[in-house]
C-alpha cells in the first residue's frame, strides 16, 4: 500500500478536498495481481499522477494511475479516454493505452481516475532548448506525421451537426453569469459600482455581436471556395494542449515515444485545425528565440515542419493559409469578459458584421494593424 491513506486537493477559495491513495492502489493491486505502492510523478492543476510500482521488487510496472481533481469538468474523463481509444484504432499515432477507468467521483477512491500505459522517454520540454539540432528536427518530423494523420481525420457528420446546434442554441450571454460578475465587494464606492456596471453591459451588447457573427464569419466558403465542403462535413480533432511537456520522446535519438494528456481535444473545422504548434515558432516572428537554438537552427525546425505537412497532407496548406484571419478571430473568443467591453473591439466586430453582410458568409475580410483587437 501507499504510506499516505489520503491525499489532498487544496484551493485558493474553497474548502480541500481528499481522495484515497489506499482505495487507489487496491485498484492497482486488483488490476495486476500483484501488491503494489505509489510514487507520485507529477501534480498539475487538474491532475495528480502516480507511478504503479511493484511492492515486492520494486520495479515500475509500465503504468501509472493518475487522478482527476473533483474540480475537473464533468464527461471530461470519458471524453479523454474515448478519444485515445480513437486515435489509437484509427491512426499510427502513439498514444497510451487505458486499462481501468472511473468517471464517478463518488466511487470509493473518491474521485475520478485511470490506469494508463506509461510511455517511456522524458518530456520534451526538459531539455528542448539544448537539444542538438538534428534531434530536433527529427521530432519535428515525426511529430509533423502525426499531426497529418490526425488531421486526416474525419469527426463525422453526426458530431458536427450536434456541436453546431450547442453553439447556436446560445443566442445571448447568460444573464446569470453577469450578474455574477457585476457582483464586485471590492469595488469602490457607488461611481466604480456604476462604472463596473456599465462596461459589463457593454460587453455583453459586444459579446451578442460576437455569436452573431459566429454564424456567418467562419471560413470554409475562403479556405474552399467553389467546392461542395461545408463546415458540417469538414471537421477533424484540434489539439488544444499540444505543449513540449505532453511529448515523450528519447532524448538521445530523438524518437516520439507517445503523446500523453488528450482532455483538452476538441474537433473542428479544417482551417481552425490548421495550425503550427506554438513550440515551432516563425523564425521571422519575436516569438523565434522563445524556444532556443540558433536563428540557423530555428530556420531548419521551421523548415521541418512545413516541409513535412506538404509531404504528407496537401489539404492542410490550403487550409492553413486560407483559415488565418478565422484562427484570429477564433483567438478572439478566448477574450475574457471585460476585454469586450472595449470600443475598439466592438468596432471590429461590427466592421467584419458589415463586411459578411456585403460579401457573402464565409469571406474574409482582408486585416490591417489598425483594426486588430
Amino acid at each position: 500500500m501507499h504510506s499516505k491513506t489520503a491525499s489532498v486537493w487544496t484551493y485558493e477559495n474553497g474548502a480541500p478536498e481528499e481522495f484515497s491513495l489506499t482505495r487507489l492502489c487496491e485498484v492497482a493491486e486488483a488490476h495486476f495481481g500483484v501488491k503494489c505502492r505509489l510514487e507520485k510523478m507529477a501534480e498539475g492543476g487538474y491532475h495528480k499522477v502516480y507511478d504503479i510500482i511493484e511492492a515486492g521488487d520494486g520495479k515500475s510496472l509500465g503504468a501509472v494511475a493518475r487522478v482527476a481533481s473533483p474540480a475537473f469538468p464533468g464527461d471530461k474523463m470519458k471524453s479523454e479516454v474515448a478519444t485515445l481509444r480513437y486515435i489509437a484504432s484509427h491512426t499510427s499515432v502513439p498514444v497510451p493505452s487505458v486499462s481501468v477507468w472511473n468517471a464517478d467521483a463518488s466511487n470509493p477512491v473518491g474521485a475520478e481516475y485511470m490506469i494508463m500505459q506509461k510511455i517511456p522517454g522524458i518530456p520534451a520540454s526538459d531539455n528542448w532548448k539544448t537539444l542538438p539540432v538534428e534531434i530536433k528536427e527529427r521530432v519535428v518530423i515525426q511529430v509533423s506525421e502525426h499531426l497529418a494523420d490526425l488531421f486526416s481525420l474525419s469527426a463525422g457528420d453526426y458530431l458536427a451537426h450536434y456541436l453546431r446546434a450547442l453553439l447556436f442554441k446560445c443566442a445571448e450571454f447568460p444573464k446569470e453569469t453577469m450578474r455574477q460578475l457585476g457582483d464586485d465587494e471590492e469595488a469602490k464606492g457607488d461611481s466604480d459600482r456604476e462604472q463596473k456596471r456599465e462596461a459589463l453591459q457593454r460587453a455583453e451588447r459586444v459579446l451578442g455581436k460576437g455569436i452573431q457573427l459566429c454564424t456567418i464569419y467562419p471560413g470554409d466558403a475562403s479556405v474552399f471556395p467553389g467546392g461542395s465542403s461545408t463546415p458540417e462535413q469538414l471537421f477533424t480533432l484540434r489539439l488544444d494542449d499540444f505543449r513540449l511537456v505532453n511529448i515523450i520522446i528519447d532524448e538521445h535519438t530523438g524518437k516520439v515515444n507517445g503523446y500523453v494528456d488528450f482532455e483538452g481535444t476538441t474537433t473542428a473545422p479544417l482551417w481552425l485545425a490548421a495550425t503550427v504548434p506554438q513550440w515551432i515558432p516563425d523564425p521571422d516572428g519575436d516569438m523565434a528565440s522563445w524556444y532556443g537554438g540558433s536563428p540557423a537552427d530555428q530556420r531548419r525546425v521551421w523548415d521541418a515542419f512545413h516541409a513535412t505537412m506538404d509531404r504528407c497532407d496537401a489539404e492542410w496548406r490550403k487550409a492553413y493559409q486560407g483559415g488565418k484571419p478565422f484562427r484570429r478571430w477564433a483567438d478572439y473568443l478566448e477574450l475574457g469578459v471585460e476585454a469586450w467591453s472595449f470600443g475598439h473591439v466592438e468596432r471590429w466586430v461590427d466592421a467584419r458584421l458589415a463586411w459578411a453582410s456585403e460579401r457573402g458568409q464565409g469571406v474574409a475580410m482582408p486585416e490591417s494593424d489598425d483594426m486588430l483587437i
